[in-house]
């Protein structure tokens, strides 16, 4: 388990128990590591293209235009040992968490500075919406500017736009949450505003419209990775779920995304839950030594097939996610 997830978990337990102020000080740890990342990712970027590339701006943008997303993946690798899809979905849950904490505490209300707030609900609606995409750090340097010292440390997190159109991207990204899972985002906004009574600006009138009868139910709770990945890629992955429990055999291990794989990978060798690697493992011993050949050699020729494709299923899962989760 990477140290981003386990800090989460105790973040999430503290949040869970309405100890929004120290929940705010483990999510913000989260926040600034990602960040750091991020910004060393861009500041690296930028030194190399200036060094080599300063007498062609146009060559300048394009390098960083094509390495951000590949020297994102190998930074957040050696810093998380996350690839970006997983670094990012801690991020989005860490800022998620870390909004709803400054929402409900007053100290944390009368210090966290409106705009800080709103530049951070427009990186999450972000994070959401992009999820799945091969560009997906590229679009948050257009949001954000991060400065880090020469250790790589996060100094600032400076939002890009002015006011006005920080208000314009706020709107449209919460109308594209509307009939979404994610709804709670667009309610826990208006929430926020009416605390710190914004309720006369055209930003909450609009905001409220959108989010029109819904409430912020579960303030110490929310969706699990599960349903981030679920609406992300919801028309994808709802296909895929609808042939898996109908129980089509139409799954193409080739053309598969990760996700699905993982998905389906998952049905093979029946894991639910957190588990450690040793408990995929138990699982899949488990499960391959009630097909083995040997096992049901004295069955009829039907079953015997049968045991025969299970097993070569088990080991195709058992493989990938041995791969995947570097299982010994």
């Amino acid at each position: 388990m990477s140290n981003l997830t386990k800090i989460r978990d105790v973040a999430d337990s503290l949040l869970n128990d309405s100890q929004y102020d120290q929940a705010f000080v483990l999510y913000d740890e989260i926040y600034t590591q990602v960040w750091g990342a991020i910004g060393s990712v861009q500041s690296g970027l930028s030194k190399t293209s200036t060094g080599f590339l300063a007498h062609n701006i146009s060559a300048e943008y394009d390098f960083r235009a094509r390495y951000t997303e590949p020297a994102a993946n190998t930074t957040f690798l050696k810093w998380f040992n996350l690839d970006t899809d997983l670094t990012l979905q801690e991020f989005a849950f860490a800022i998620y968490g870390r909004l709803q904490c400054i929402c409900y505490s007053r100290k944390l209300l009368d210090t966290v500075s409106t705009t800080s707030v709103m530049t951070d609900y427009l990186v999450l609606y972000n994070l959401i919406v992009n999820h799945g995409e091969e560009r997906r750090v590229t679009p948050l340097l257009k949001i954000c500017t991060v400065a880090v010292d020469d250790c790589n440390r996060l100094k600032k997190v400076r939002t890009n736009f002015l006011d006005s159109m920080l208000t314009k991207h706020l709107v449209d990204a919460a109308e594209k949450l509307k009939q979404s899972e994610w709804v709670g985002v667009n309610a826990l906004i208006v929430e926020y505003m009416g605390n710190t009574y914004q309720t006369t600006t055209s930003l909450y009138s609009s905001l409220k419209k959108i989010a029109g009868n819904t409430t912020f139910r579960s303030k110490n709770r929310y969706q699990r990775y599960e349903k981030y990945e679920k609406y992300e890629r919801y028309e994808k992955y709802e296909r895929f779920e609808q042939t898996a429990e109908s129980g089509d055999r139409r799954f193409d291990h080739i053309t598969a995304t990760d996700h699905e794989k993982l998905k389906y990978y998952g049905t093979v060798l029946g894991l639910q839950g957190r588990l450690t690697k040793a408990q995929i493992r138990k699982k899949y011993l488990e499960l391959i030594s009630q097909y083995h050949p040997d096992k049901v050699q004295h069955l009829g020729a039907e079953l015997r097939a049968l045991g025969e494709n299970k097993t070569k299923d088990l080991n195709i899962a058992y493989d990938w996610l041995k791969a995947r989760f570097k299982i010994d």
